[in-house]
């Protein structure tokens, strides 16, 4: 099967973007709905380790995500795969 690319979505689909709170994701996402696509965001908590100072670094990821979502008034999901 050959990729088509985004012009094999009608614009009526939603699309899932992999959120991390970053630059990269949250112009993917941006870039989606200025083209007419309705996006929702997903986080995935893939790992559960607390940083030196015994803080859960996964939480501050989060908070990006949350607050690129915020800005672009889109909808956040988050999936744990920890113990999957």
């Amino acid at each position: 099967m050959k990729a088509q690319g985004l012009a094999a979505f009608s614009m009526a689909e939603k699309i899932i973007v992999g959120v991390s709170g970053g630059v990269d994701s949250s112009v993917a996402a941006l870039l989606l709905l200025e083209q007419g696509y309705e996006v929702e965001a997903l986080f995935m908590k893939n790992w559960d380790e607390d940083d030196e100072a015994g803080g859960c670094i996964w939480e501050a990821d989060v908070e990006d995500a949350l607050a690129v979502c915020d800005k672009l008034q889109i909808h956040l999901n988050i999936c744990s795969i920890i113990y999957v």
